[in-house]
């Protein structure tokens, strides 16, 4: 993740374990990473949604959430990569980014 903000990546999709989550030493970089591009954490799960509120660990939901994460709701990491690709190439900003998947993340239609 460092390599792809350094190298110039305007955005970054990751595809979780779980309802979302990562390792608490791969949630310090994703913490390093929020401020300089947005970060959408979609889950890898093959269906289902992020979660939002169960846990709080370092690396769970509600810490990646505190950290200024992106949840995929129920877009897969493809698609999730699409719509941030879509966003970003349209100059959007975080906020509209993060409406925009609050919206679109509903369901996986």
């Amino acid at each position: 993740m460092r390599l792809a903000v350094d190298g110039g990546y305007d955005g970054i999709v990751i595809a979780g374990a779980g309802a979302g989550h990562v390792s608490a030493i791969a949630a310090e970089v994703v913490g390093e990473a929020v401020p300089r591009v947005p970060v959408v954490m979609a889950t890898r799960t093959g269906a289902g949604r992020t979660a939002t509120r169960k846990y709080g660990y370092p690396g769970a939901e509600i810490d990646l959430l505190r950290r200024g994460v992106i949840m995929a709701g129920a877009l897969s990491a493809r698609k999730a990569r699409l719509l941030l690709w879509a966003l970003l190439g349209a100059g959007a900003g975080r906020e509209r980014i993060a409406r925009e998947f609050a919206l679109r993340g509903r369901s996986a239609g």
